[in-house]
């Protein structure tokens, strides 16, 4: 588990490595804390930290210790620390038997414990993060097993209630940065949006699950009930990433989450969602973008509140 805290301009920390690897990495990097330790009982202090980053980790730790080792981060994480997730997943749980020989032919002897992207998401809401992005890869750059990304964001005060949205998306090949960044603003929107959180504390549906699928492959866009949640699938044709720079594709990422949650809102009769705040790259819009916003401007105005 490394844990950074140069989110706040702090010295950074790294608890994971085997000794060796520290004893090189204090030589390299001075400037840096290193420290061998196990992410179910960190020796940080409370609200410490401004960021954690656990990379190809986590699935190593028995799931019945997963809530241990989240609740840790939680407690180590400041008030908006940052916690980043990634690592292997499956369709179903599964235990993956320990190799005799890895990185290049070296003898090792570890565990791999596979679980669905789902299952992990709801762990670390349990243990009190917002969900702000997640990108499911399967069997990219040839690998024989799929990957998740989890960013995550520990709130600013405890929440009253669990947190009830949840976003992902999945790609056949990569995913812009952009779109990450304009699913989580939108998240982060509505989770402090009171018109959105009074509807559903009301609602039936205990949780609404929103999945955007980024592939070549056709298929429809639908929100139906899913065992016992609300759950709404959108495609997005990846060929619409190509062609564009990087100001194009926040202008482009932006309004496709708009219109994701335009769509929601009008299936599920509920408050129209705020527009998600355009970053500064984002370039002015062109033919293709002004279209965009007017097939938007038309959801909105096809909406009945």
């Amino acid at each position: 588990m490394h844990a950074l805290r140069h989110f706040r301009n702090q010295p950074g920390s790294d608890c994971r490595s085997p000794p060796q690897m520290i004893e090189l990495a204090r030589r390299a990097y001075p400037e840096l804390k290193f420290a061998v330790g196990s992410m179910t009982a960190l020796s940080i202090r409370d609200d410490e930290l401004g960021g954690i980053l656990a990379y190809y980790s986590t699935h190593h730790t028995p799931p019945d210790q997963l809530p241990v080792a989240y609740a840790e981060f939680n407690r180590t994480l400041s008030p908006g620390g940052l916690p980043e997730g990634v690592g292997h997943v499956a369709t179903d749980e599964q235990l993956c038997l320990p190799p005799a020989e890895a990185y290049g032919g070296h003898p090792v002897s570890y565990e791999s414990h596979l679980l669905p992207a789902e299952r992990i998401a709801e762990l670390l809401s349990r243990a009190g993060f917002l969900i702000t992005a997640r990108l499911i890869q399967e069997h990219a750059g040839g690998s024989e097993r799929a990957f998740a990304t989890f960013l995550a964001r520990k709130p600013e005060r405890p929440s009253v209630a669990p947190f009830w949205l949840s976003m992902a998306l999945y790609g056949d090949n990569g995913i812009p940065t952009a779109y990450f960044d304009a699913m989580s603003g939108m998240v982060e929107a509505i989770h402090s949006d009171p018109r959105w959180c009074d509807w559903w504390a009301q609602a039936v549906q205990p949780a609404l699950v929103i999945d955007i699928n980024c592939t070549a492959r056709s298929g429809r866009s639908r929100v139906n009930d899913r065992k016992g949640q609300t759950w709404a699938s959108f495609r997005l044709d990846e060929s619409r990433f190509r062609g564009w720079g990087a100001g194009g594709l926040a202008q482009l990422a932006c309004t496709d989450m708009e219109i994701v949650f335009t769509r929601v809102s009008a299936a599920l009769d509920l408050p129209l969602p705020a527009e998600v705040p355009r970053p500064a790259n984002a370039v002015p819009p062109t033919a293709e973008r002004v279209a965009a916003r007017e097939r938007l401007a038309e959801l909105r105005r096809r909406h009945r509140p």
